[in-house]
């Protein structure tokens, strides 16, 4: 590689993000600081690490059969912005800049331009998130939206079948999205599916259930030997947990390894707990909104010992 073709910098760090494809260069100037760079990464990067911030407690859809997701591009790219836009896909969106108000104590001030700290804390996310939830209001119903993720779900209504309402459903979300300009990325949209994942989990027409790739992760996981490995396991686990019955009396052997003045010891107990985390998730239900027209019971979601 020619010294010149990169500024004065001899090695080039490439990174490359395996869901889009992207892939981006960083210009360097010795071996040395690449070195640096990657054990940097390394830092804060883990085998595995707590999956999402929000989970699925229920999904609202009604007895649908039919679903789909759109995955919204260029959501988090940031390349400045013109008075009310902070993302390429806002500054189609032509919104009034009073979308973008907020109150203090005495006036309602409206934003000319976004903040530095706004601009670069996630991306805008949390604005554009803004956006397109006020954009796709009309199509809530049966499209809902989490950040740059919208699912569509249909079931048979008005004499017409699973299929058809799905098409039409489509129809009116696509028709908003071109009308806002805002573009899917294909790779990553799935349509008339009889079931989609969602953050970490599988929707269909039964109900939820776990991701079975997640579910084999966890069931392959081998033997943990310190504590940084227990964190990672119950970071995936614990956002499972939903589908364990009595996780937290399950994982409370190694809940306690995780005390600051506990010493690591991995005992019978502790191995016998994490088998039984292995095996809920391996046999996890399908979970449902309750039928409100059949008996069921309701489980309180409670501990007299895992608090906090």
């Amino acid at each position: 590689m020619e010294e010149n073709s990169l500024g004065g910098s001899k090695y080039l760090l490439l990174i490359v993000d395996e869901a889009s494809g992207c892939m981006k260069g960083f210009c360097l100037r010795a071996k040395s600081e690449s070195e640096d760079c990657i054990k940097t990464i390394k830092t804060y990067i883990m085998k595995v690490q707590k999956q999402f911030g929000k989970k699925v407690k229920f999904v609202r859809h009604d007895g649908a059969r039919e679903f789909a997701t759109n995955s919204l591009k260029d959501f988090y790219k940031d390349e400045g912005i013109e008075q009310q836009t902070t993302v390429p896909m806002l500054h189609h969106a032509k919104l009034d800049k009073c979308f973008w108000a907020e109150a203090a104590m005495t006036a309602i001030y409206v934003k000319n331009r976004l903040p530095s700290r706004e601009r670069h804390r996630s991306h805008g996310g949390e604005h554009s998130k803004r956006c397109v939830t006020h954009l796709l209001r009309s199509v809530r119903d049966f499209a809902p939206s989490y950040f740059d993720d919208v699912f569509v779900h249909s079931r048979a209504v008005n004499g017409k079948t699973d299929v058809e309402a799905h098409k039409e459903h489509l129809r009116k979300l696509l028709g908003l999205m071109r009308k806002y300009k805002l573009y899917a990325n294909l790779k990553k949209c799935i349509f008339g599916a009889s079931e989609i994942p969602i953050l970490g989990c599988l929707v269909g027409k039964n109900g939820v259930r776990p991701d079975p790739e997640k579910v084999r992760v966890i069931s392959e996981w081998p033997t943990l030997s310190d504590v940084k490995e227990l964190r990672q396991f119950l970071g995936l686990a614990t956002y499972l947990c939903k589908y364990v019955e009595n996780y937290a009396g399950k994982i409370r052997p190694l809940s306690q390894l995780l005390k600051k003045e506990a010493e690591w010891k991995w005992t019978a107990e502790c191995q016998q707990a994490f088998d039984a985390v292995k095996q809920g998730l391996t046999e996890a239900p399908i979970l449902a909104v309750a039928d409100q027209d059949r008996p069921f019971h309701v489980v309180c979601d409670a501990s007299d010992f895992a608090i906090g």
